[in-house]
């Protein structure tokens, strides 16, 4: 365990540095560290940093590496699609959350992100169903209330909206201005 987080600081430091490393020295790393879950969840957590400083093709690279090494990675198909949302590449986001929902059916964050997704899209209605799915999932979502109210909104359905908003505020009562 001590040689697997020596190399994992190893790994980091040349990823996070960005500093040059022949693909030997790389290999020889990557070889000395065998759980492949590990390696995923390491590049993941690499990928979800630069996605919080807005680093978005860094993110998006990171999340790759996590999904190379576990296919069926939810959260990193979900991230990925974060990212290419902020970037404007709304379709391919919403690949990479039908491929979390995929391999998690019950993945509300996904369904919401979708949702969001849909809404710049111009697919209200769709985005409406998508927030009703993470809502059944996570029935407490302060942010699949507030999508949705903002769906509802731009359909002109105001009233179903003020209520959507109005159960954000309930269950989230210090973001009430962030809401809205």
């Amino acid at each position: 365990m001590k040689n697997v987080c020596k190399n994992l600081a190893i790994i980091l430091s040349l990823i996070l540095l960005n500093t040059p490393a022949t693909a030997a020295e790389q290999s020889i790393q990557q070889d000395l560290i065998q759980d492949r879950a590990v390696l995923a969840k390491e590049y993941f957590n690499i990928g979800s940093s630069f996605l919080r400083l807005k680093k978005y093709h860094e993110a998006i690279e990171n999340f790759d590496i996590a999904i190379k090494y576990d296919p069926s990675y939810a959260s990193a198909y979900n991230s990925k699609g974060i990212a290419l949302d902020d970037l404007g590449k709304l379709l391919e986001a919403v690949e990479n959350y039908d491929l979390a929902i995929k391999y998690n059916t019950h993945f509300a964050e996904a369904y919401n992100n979708k949702a969001v997704s849909y809404r710049k899209l111009g697919k209200n209605e769709e985005a409406i169903i998508l927030c009703n799915i993470a809502i059944k999932y996570k029935p407490y979502f302060v942010g699949a209330y507030n999508n949705k109210g903002a769906s509802l909104a731009r359909l002109g359905q105001y009233e179903d909206a003020m209520e959507n908003y109005d159960i954000a505020i309930k269950y989230e009562p210090n973001k009430s201005r962030s809401l809205l």
